[in-house]
């Protein structure tokens, strides 16, 4: 029985995509879900992409802002997967009442984060 891989898109900053993202996992990425576009897709383009399929969402700094409008167009979104910190600025209000998942790399960032305050103070 083949599983069906779960269709996804990439919506950040371009110019930091690679860095975020390095070949290996962009690779494993694509090889997991059913990327609708082999690259990213800035989030000023998402508004002329069908979404409506959309179940997993790959973003980090410069994400586009889930809000209720956004959501709305994936309606089949399911879980996003955000290569950043603090996600205050990524969901809308509407997003904790439809049941999605979230992961976030806030621990990966935490220690340099307070490394780099430390050293500058």
């Amino acid at each position: 029985m083949t599983r069906k891989r779960p269709v996804a898109i990439i919506s950040m900053n371009p110019t930091l995509y690679e860095f975020v993202y390095d070949r290996a996992n962009r690779e494993r990425m694509k090889t997991l879900t059913n990327l609708v576009s082999p690259d990213c897709v800035p989030p000023n383009e998402l508004r002329n992409q069908d979404l409506s399929q959309i179940e997993v969402l790959f973003t980090s700094w410069g994400s586009p802002h889930l809000s209720a409008e956004t959501l709305g167009r994936m309606p089949n979104l399911k879980l996003v997967l955000y290569a950043a910190g603090s996600v205050k600025g990524l969901v809308g209000e509407g997003f904790w009442g439809r049941g999605l998942k979230l992961s976030s790399a806030w621990r990966a960032n935490a220690l340099p984060v307070i490394e780099f305050t430390f050293a500058l103070i």
